[in-house]
């Protein structure tokens, strides 16, 4: 590489108003397709997830990149250059690549800016800059060589355009063409976008990193074999062929042998020691079988992260094997697996696909599933918890009482299945006090509401938990109407809030409200047909802790005061306060969205924080206390939850809990180590959401913008003056 002539390269980038114009392109073509393709600004659908950002980034180089090389064409053919033909196309190569990253670096703007709004996975972001760098080189490399190769620039601009979209897309051809593997793994191997899909996630894949850099090489001996060609200077054949033969060895061997690193901040992708040390106990091989849909890989490309991962996970672990199967529905259903529809609509022709995606494991005699996973989310904590039971034969038998009269198939219709699929076996009960009376100390008790339960059947509960049973226990001494109004009543005669209040759980005759808090969309009261979102201080979203690492909502919750050893798990922000019950019997808490105050200072009252949620632990005695009998409603769920996101983090909550009230609390982390809360919870507030959403506006629209137009117009006098 020359030093003069790199400068001399970069100079003319500078002074050209070109440069400045694909730097802009770039920014502004970047932001748009963060903030609003992907919807970020939007309540309950923004995510701080940076996979979008670097796609963004890659799509525009298909545009920049041929534009920049365009710029400096005359450099390529321009024989008279003293130098070599391998020493000039890198200096070209580098000099292109210090130009396309300049606006990439001030890219950063958008992941200091979703900081603001949420948590960014700061390895993520390093891993998908390094595969920025990789994708941009080889980019460049290959824009290079047409240019060599057609030696007509305009004409070598739209191939090489052209040229770019179709290897950046080249996977997705099996999405619209039935092909066999050979071409669906040929055309995902020549894939720039597929290969860097592991560094948008966070992953650091060494055959990607060889995929990108040995691409580049050859795109650069390409470039030089044209340049060679158009002169008339004779090439080596054997030498060619030699290095040719060297580098295809190279890519043989390290697809081979190769290495992820996992950058993500929670190490999603790598195998914990507790299921290193459950796997240790395996005496027999335990065989691990995928079976996967050829559509699956289709519709979702981010299910082949599945196979990966658990390829990882044999390699990493003893006396672990695995392999994959092309699903075969008349198995798969005489193992008791029904397919996923999903839906698939081209043009004006809707078609319902019916797909699998399950994990077989087979220890010794036994066998269990994973009935249908799409991502390795919590993939890890679902194959211990399986191996666990395998090993063990120990079953983890949930009981479920019903102490408000609240049908669990109706109002709890998610609970069941929910911790089915997290490895509790669920039971509902309908006779307390005869289906209880012979259960293990193993057994556990998870109650919904107290206000039905008879003394009897209170007293009856009490010797359970007091004789070693842990419970969870989700009550309040008031009881909303969540199906019509939300008026607010309170229970008279709760006779096991009395036996709560001598363990040490006392309720406070008041409703927390606090300003991070759910907005609820709603139709306004008017005559009109209008919709509004407003801020519920009384459904309380709960900022992630060290129990909830995702965070949780609560609904119409009061404190807990805390007597007797009890502790707190989960707390409200500092800036809570509380709704104290009136004497109008008929309407004790006002409820009504639109009415409510929406702070402390409008209510007048005090700000502090409060126990939503708090545990006793002893040598007879493991109970946990939710001030919240609906916190697992399906109803309010649904509430919650987006079209195309059903919030779980309540359920999370809950099967965490139970696991640790079970001391089990090394897969109750496994089970936390899920994806970082991706939603925009750091503000809560409508009206410093709004300000905070304008200046990232004004910041990544218009002020970068005019700092490179401002840029160009100081080289332009520099120019002049020199």
């Amino acid at each position: 590489m020359n030093t003069s002539f790199l400068k001399s390269i970069i100079y003319s980038f500078l002074i050209d108003p070109l440069f400045y114009f694909c730097s802009i392109l770039t920014v502004i073509y970047t932001s748009f397709s963060f903030f609003y393709l992907n919807h970020f600004f939007v309540l309950g659908v923004g995510t701080t997830e940076l996979d979008i950002f670097f796609k963004a980034i890659s799509i525009s180089c298909i545009i920049i990149i041929p534009l920049l090389v365009f710029r400096i064409r005359y450099f390529i053919f321009d024989d008279s250059i003293p130098l070599n033909s391998f020493s000039k196309l890198i200096t070209i190569l580098f000099s292109v690549f210090v130009t396309a990253i300049i606006p990439v670096l001030v890219l950063i703007s958008i992941p200091v800016t979703v900081n603001v709004f949420g948590f960014v996975d700061v390895g993520q972001f390093i891993s998908g800059f390094i595969g920025i760098v990789l994708f941009i080189l080889t980019a460049i490399s290959f824009v290079i060589f047409i240019f060599n190769f057609f030696n007509k620039g305009y004409i070598a601009l739209l191939i090489s355009i052209l040229f770019l979209i179709v290897f950046n897309n080249i996977h997705l051809i099996p999405l619209y063409l039935k092909l066999n593997s050979f071409f669906n793994f040929f055309f995902k191997q020549f894939s720039f976008a597929w290969h860097f899909s592991s560094f948008e996630n966070g992953i650091i894949d060494t055959k990607d990193i060889f995929f990108f850099l040995f691409t580049t090489l050859i795109f650069t001996l390409l470039s030089i074999y044209a340049e060679y060609k158009r002169i008339g200077k004779k090439i080596d054949f054997f030498a060619v062929v030699l290095l040719f033969l060297s580098i295809l060895f190279s890519v043989i061997t390290f697809s081979k042998f190769y290495k992820r690193f996992d950058f993500t901040v929670n190490k999603q992708y790598t195998i914990s020691q507790t299921t290193k040390k459950l796997t240790s106990k395996l005496e027999s091989p335990l065989r691990i079988t995928y079976f996967q849909s050829n559509e699956l890989k289709d519709y979702y490309p981010q299910s082949t992260e599945i196979i990966k991962y658990l390829e990882n996970f044999a390699s990493q672990t003893n006396n672990v094997f695995f392999n994959v199967e092309k699903a075969d529905s008349k198995k798969l259903n005489n193992l008791g697996i029904q397919g996923q529809q999903i839906k698939n609509q081209t043009g004006t022709k809707i078609e319902y696909v019916t797909v699998y995606s399950t994990i077989l494991l087979q220890y010794v005699d036994k066998s269990t599933l994973i009935p249908f996973i799409l991502s390795i989310d919590s993939i890890e904590y679902d194959l211990s918890q399986r191996i666990q039971q395998l090993i063990s034969q120990k079953e983890r038998n949930l009981y479920i009482i019903s102490g408000n009269g609240k049908s669990i198939d109706t109002y709890y219709s998610y609970v069941q299945p929910y911790l089915i699929s997290k490895g509790f076996k669920t039971f509902v009960v309908k006779d307390i006090i005869k289906e209880l009376e012979n259960i293990n100390e193993d057994s556990q008790l998870l109650i919904f509401g107290s206000n039905k339960l008879s003394i009897e059947q209170s007293n009856f509960i009490k010797e359970k938990i007091e004789s070693g049973i842990s419970a969870f226990i989700a009550t309040s001494p008031f009881t909303p109407a969540i199906e019509s109004d939300w008026n607010i009543q309170r229970n008279y005669d709760d006779y096991f809030l009395k036996i709560l209040n001598s363990w040490g759980f006392v309720f406070d005759k008041s409703l927390i409200q606090d300003i991070s808090c759910f907005p609820l969309t709603m139709q306004t009261e008017n005559s009109t047909l209008e919709y509004k979102t407003v801020n519920y201080p009384l459904w309380v979203s709960i900022l992630p802790q060290n129990y909830a690492p995702k965070g949780l909502t609560v609904f119409w919750s009061s404190p807990i005061l805390l007597y007797n050893d009890t502790y707190s798990l989960i707390k409200t922000t500092n800036n809570a306060w509380k709704q104290t019950e009136s004497n109008d019997k008929d309407l004790p808490f006002l409820v009504n969205p639109f009415l409510i105050p929406k702070t402390a200072y409008e209510s007048g009252a005090k700000s502090e924080q409060f126990n939503v949620v708090s545990k006793k632990s002893s040598e007879n005695m493991n109970i946990t206390v939710i001030a919240d009998q609906f916190f697992v409603s399906s109803i309010l769920t649904g509430f919650i939850s987006s079209e195309n996101f059903v919030d779980f983090r309540n359920y999370d909550f809950l099967a965490s809990e139970l696991l640790n009230l079970k001391k089990e609390n090394e897969l109750s982390e496994l089970m936390n180590k899920s994806k970082i809360p991706l939603s925009l919870y750091k503000i809560t507030d409508l009206d410093l959401f709004e300000n905070a959403k304008n200046s990232s506006i004004v910041l990544n629209f218009i002020i970068i913008p005019f700092v490179f137009i401002i840029s160009f117009f100081i080289f332009q006098i520099l120019r002049k003056k020199r």
